[in-house]
């Protein structure tokens, strides 16, 4: 069994359909998908949206698997997910961690990855985020296209820019317990890891810097949520960087424009195209993820 566990924010909800396509492609069989509401956000709007996202699930034959009501403080966030990770009832159950915002890129299906990791007594694979954005700040976004469209360019922003980590942990077995985020393996319940890890690394498309990132940006600016993250100032230095209007040059960053992000599977990472299998796609990647950061 193949399971999926995401915790997603009101104002992502627009991502979610194809998010739950990309993943259903890669092999997922069951969907813990979770929504954050925030005790601020007024009834009428919050219902609407919770409605819109049933809607979205409900075509897809999937249903909303919990609300979790309250601040955003990581902490919590993170036991709220293990708790979800906890009632999963099956001995070999393995778990797609991601973000609504996160699209992981694989070579091939993820119940064949499991496989891989089996094979080498390997119990959790890891992944680098890249960052996807606009050509421009102000280049408009079309219902008509794909994300992977809407968002062309790659460049390692977070690293780079806003000096956050970009390693996270994309699959894992059930007995494996994550830190905050999915960023590294907090504990390992069975002794499980105990074999030789499989010899990649999985790229994941990062889709973050919508319209709707500086908003939600400032709500991790307020005391109360500098009082509980160490790391508030990665939030501010991010509004700093949308406000310089820096998606014309990407701050000096070596970027990757994915001009040909159609295919029949509907995304460029699995497009026939050999600039993404093996050749200068790949190599630009490894690009991105030595930048140097600058001045």
């Amino acid at each position: 069994m193949v399971s999926l566990i995401t915790l997603l924010g009101l104002d992502h909800i627009h991502l979610l359909e194809e998010f739950i396509i990309h993943y259903k492609k890669l092999g997922v069989d069951k969907f813990c998908i979770c929504i954050h509401v925030s005790p601020n956000l007024e009834a009428v709007a919050r219902n609407e949206s919770l409605q819109t996202a049933a809607d979205i699930l409900k075509s897809h034959g999937l249903n909303l698997f919990a609300v979790y009501y309250g601040d955003f403080f990581e902490d919590l966030v993170t036991e709220f997910k293990d708790q979800i990770r906890r009632s999963l009832d099956e001995e070999d159950e393995w778990i797609v961690w991601c973000d609504v915002d996160e699209l992981q890129e694989h070579k091939k299906s993820i119940p064949e990855v499991i496989n891989d990791l089996k094979d080498k007594n390997s119990y959790a694979l890891g992944g680098v985020m890249f960052d996807r954005v606009r050509r421009t700040h102000s280049a408009k976004i079309s219902n008509d296209r794909s994300v992977w469209e809407n968002y062309p360019v790659g460049a390692n922003i977070t690293q780079y820019i806003i000096g956050s980590i970009v390693q996270k942990t994309v699959i894992a077995h059930k007995y494996i317990k994550l830190g905050h985020g999915n960023h590294f393996i907090d504990s390992d319940e069975k002794g499980l890891m105990t074999g030789t890890p499989v010899d990649y690394i999985v790229p994941i498309h990062h889709f973050k810097w919508d319209d709707s990132a500086s908003d939600r940006l400032r709500l991790r600016l307020t005391d109360v949520q500098k009082a509980r993250h160490a790391w508030w100032w990665q939030f501010a230095r991010a509004l700093d960087w949308i406000a310089q209007d820096s998606f014309l040059g990407l701050a000096g960053l070596e970027s990757y424009d994915f001009a040909d992000d159609t295919s029949e599977l509907g995304a460029g990472p699995f497009s026939k195209n050999p600039a993404y299998t093996g050749g200068p796609y790949w190599s630009s990647y490894r690009q991105l993820n030595k930048a140097e950061r600058p001045s």
